[in-house]
């Protein structure tokens, strides 16, 4: 993944909401950044035993499992998006 592809998806997000970058020029970078993010909600939900909390297990943890779960969902067959 380039640089230019990681400053293009990186998202600003104050829970409940995140933003999104308008860079994003791909509509499948587009579907991968929303899936990521919104599973982001999910880990939080879960992680707080049905109530929303911040997952204590480390940032590289709470990433991969975002980026596996997006991975797992979407049926995108380009080597040329984010993940």
């Amino acid at each position: 993944m380039s640089a230019v592809m990681v400053a293009a998806a990186s998202t600003a997000y104050a829970f409940p909401y995140f933003v999104v970058s308008s860079t994003l020029d791909n509509f499948e970078d587009v579907k991968i950044t929303l899936a990521h993010e919104l599973f982001h909600h999910y880990q939080k939900y879960i992680c707080g035993n049905g109530s929303y909390a911040d997952c204590t297990s480390s940032n590289f943890t709470v990433e991969t499992l975002a980026d596996y779960a997006t991975s797992s969902i979407l049926t995108i067959n380009n080597l040329n998006t984010l993940l």
